[in-house]
């Protein structure tokens, strides 16, 4: 989102939520001041999610004068490492003229946020940037068949994976895990590499998928 933008939005007097770069200074403050009272563990900061806070800094008036409403979100990722747990913390802001309290508003972008990741991930992830055929059918099909590709992957993570992986895109699993964590043995038959991190689940993904296929073969 710009300046720009913000200010055509209030002239055509639009509801919207909108993600607000770290370049606008009042979202530079609004970080600040989040880490503040998150050490005094201030009452402004309300919790909406595991890991996830919002801290509502109400109307405020931005660079060029136009006023908005920021909502600064944290949110807290902990992962384990080398035996160690690792944690991260991101912080982004929402600017929005709508009224509804900031735990509300939160849920509203982040259903947003996963929709626009499901956009880049079409096209970053199953190349859907170029139609590549001159009939609209052909087109038709091939857009169906990456959405269909897309819908197919997330059902196997939801069915296959525990949750921690269920929100990595394709390339990243692929490359992350199963890149390094099977290998195929001298007799053709793919096997998981014995000191991959994830070897326990790697083992339990063969064990599932082999119950299945065998369910298959026996209908």
């Amino acid at each position: 989102m710009t300046l720009e933008n913000l200010l055509f939005l209030e002239k055509l007097s639009l509801g919207y939520a909108l993600g607000a770069p770290a370049t606008f200074k009042v979202v530079k403050g609004g970080i600040r001041l989040f880490a503040q009272l998150a050490r005094k563990k201030s009452s402004q900061i309300v919790s909406t999610a595991k890991g996830v806070a919002v801290l509502d800094m109400g109307e405020v008036t931005l660079e060029n004068g136009a006023r908005t409403r920021i909502v600064i979100v944290r949110r807290i990722t902990r992962k384990k490492k080398n035996g160690r747990h690792r944690v991260r913390i991101f912080y982004y802001g929402i600017a929005t003229n709508l009224d509804i309290t900031a735990k509300k508003l939160y849920a509203f972008y982040h259903k947003r946020q996963c929709i626009e990741a499901g956009f880049r991930e079409l096209k970053n992830h199953y190349n859907l940037e170029r139609l590549p055929f001159q009939s609209l059918s052909a087109n038709e099909f091939w857009v169906m068949s990456k959405i269909m590709a897309m819908t197919l992957f997330k059902i196997f993570q939801h069915e296959m994976l525990p949750k921690a992986l269920r929100s990595l895109l394709r390339k990243t699993l692929f490359r992350r895990i199963f890149k390094k964590g099977f290998r195929i043995s001298s007799s053709g038959k793919l096997e998981v590499v014995p000191k991959s991190k994830y070897n326990w689940l790697l083992r339990r993904l063969l064990c599932k998928t082999a119950r299945i296929e065998a369910s298959m073969n026996a209908c």
